[in-house]
């Protein structure tokens, strides 16, 4: 935990000078980017960014899209919260529903998870990165990216990892209703 316990402090110090000078939504994803690759092992080459959506009425850009997961980067969430489901919502729409994708809106700081579900967004889950304790910050984004796979689990890992606010959950829980048309 102590590697990821430095790497997160980083994390904290760099996403909250950026944020002090009004960084761009740009260059807090790749502060986050960079992170998730210490942290995770999130190899950057396997996120998209910036990756168009196509349709009759749709348009936009994904701003970072990692295996299931869309992300949305805002400047200030208070402010551009609406705006950002809105662009959430219409992206995971983009994406069809052969797979389910999950939204993460953020600012750097405050995570919030949503999904696609009976035809309208709802929000799952969420994390304040500056409000958790560390274990609990990784065991939040460990649940998304599965990265550590020799952990030995706790009642808390097996809660986070499969409780009904959890990414296996949620999926599992749509593909079922999907398929009982419900």
């Amino acid at each position: 935990m102590e590697p990821f316990q430095s790497y997160f402090t980083s994390y904290l110090t760099a996403i909250g000078e950026a944020k002090e000078k009004g960084a761009s939504h740009d260059y807090l994803r790749q502060v986050f980017i960079e992170f998730a690759r210490k942290s995770f092992k999130v190899d950057p080459v396997d996120v998209d960014l910036e990756k168009g959506i196509k349709g009759t009425k749709l348009r936009g850009n994904i701003d970072a899209l990692y295996q299931d997961i869309v992300f949305e980067f805002k400047k200030d969430l208070k402010l551009e919260r609406d705006k950002g489901k809105e662009e959430l919502e219409r992206y995971l729409r983009s994406l069809g529903d052969k797979q389910v994708f999950f939204g993460v809106l953020t600012d750097g700081l405050t995570f919030e998870v949503y999904l696609l579900q009976d035809n309208a967004l709802r929000k799952i889950d969420e994390a304040n990165l500056d409000r958790l304790p560390v274990d609990d910050v990784f065991l939040w984004f460990d649940a998304f990216l599965f990265s550590e796979k020799e952990l030995a689990p706790t009642s808390q890992d097996v809660v986070k990892r499969f409780g009904d606010t959890s990414p296996v959950f949620n999926s599992s829980f749509h593909s079922l209703s999907q398929r009982h048309g419900n």
